[in-house]
């Protein structure tokens, strides 16, 4: 679940953009796993979904090393993961804070 405050916003001609809301100082946790609002869909049950139910999972759901997905419930989802973007997870090669 994200820890700040976030607003969604039509970007023009890339969809939608999670903006922030508020000032993050450099280092701040901004989201961390909430077993209420983040989801982990293993692959054999992503292939027992409706297409429909897949496709959104495969949109917004963050594909792990096993096959299974990581999805968020909240503005989480909207988060850019590109290998350049300007958040870093800060987890350590275990997948640690």
């Amino acid at each position: 679940m994200l820890l700040i405050k976030t607003t969604l916003k039509a970007v023009y001609q890339k969809g939608i953009g999670l903006f922030t809301t508020e000032f993050i100082p450099k280092g701040k946790i901004c989201w961390m796993t909430d077993n209420h609002l983040d989801r982990i869909i293993s692959k054999s049950a992503l292939e027992s979904c409706s297409l429909v139910e897949r496709e959104f999972i495969e949109k917004y759901g963050c594909l792990l090393e096993d096959g299974s997905r990581h999805i968020c419930l909240d503005n989480a989802r909207f988060i850019n993961h590109s290998d350049s973007g300007n958040v870093k997870d800060g987890l350590d090669e275990h997948g640690n804070f």
